[in-house]
């Protein structure tokens, strides 16, 4: 597991940031490891904990940059709220870099607050030893999206279509409980982006992006083992 710090230029750690350090109960002496999600991992040794005031403070042990990985997007159509915050909590488990989040025909009519996913991420990149942060995209239309779906090497996810899911770093397209509408595949066909299957099952909106993922690695894990 790693430690979210925004500020690596400090040695002490504020309750604002310190809660996730107390919850898992770290001590003096103990080693740890932080980011800041830019890139930077630090290795830290916890030198004094107060936890009545909620401050920790550290030494530094050793320091790396980690290089960024390859852009690959999720553009996700908005699922339910529920679904939607399971995405944000899986997603860090992924080689996903980015979510780009927009609205379709079936999608429910609310507002996703991004602030509160930005949270649920952080969280799970902890962890998941994430040192890049996974980014968030203001809600969109599917239209304004069309030229950077093309430019993102992206397949379409649709059950109903016959290809088999190719090996390679693609990005995806994934609708919402209920799939996508006729309109919208045909828009999709005019754009001339290819369409996918991950198999015979359905999967729900809030996994078919993750499953995605995994079986287009070169080492493709068989998510059935986990699902039976």
């Amino acid at each position: 597991m790693y430690f979210y710090l925004p500020n690596l230029n400090t040695k002490i750690i504020s309750k604002d940031y310190s809660g996730h350090f107390f919850a898992m109960r770290v001590k003096v002496g103990d080693q740890v490891k932080i980011t800041d999600f830019k890139g930077t991992l630090q290795t830290v040794k916890v030198t004094f904990v107060d936890k009545k005031s909620k401050v920790i403070v550290f030494e530094i042990l050793g320091s790396c940059n980690v290089p960024k990985p390859p852009p690959k997007i999720l553009f996700q159509a908005i699922p339910d709220k529920n679904y939607l915050e399971k995405i944000m909590e899986i997603i860090p488990f992924s080689s996903f870099t980015r979510i780009v989040l927009f609205k379709s025909h079936n999608s429910p009519k609310y507002l996703p607050d991004i602030n509160r996913l930005n949270r649920i991420i952080i969280r799970s990149s902890q962890l998941a030893q994430k040192t890049w942060s996974i980014e968030i995209e203001a809600v969109v239309s599917l239209d304004k999206l069309a030229q950077e779906i093309k430019h993102a090497n992206a397949l379409v996810l649709n059950p109903n279509k016959e290809n088999n899911c190719l090996t390679g770093d693609f990005s995806c397209i994934v609708g919402p409980e209920g799939g996508w509408s006729k309109a919208e595949i045909e828009y999709f066909e005019s754009l001339g982006l290819q369409f996918a299957s991950i198999g015979d099952m359905i999967y729900p909106s809030w996994l078919a992006g993750y499953s995605f993922d995994i079986m287009t690695r070169p080492n493709k894990i068989n998510t059935k083992t986990f699902l039976n």
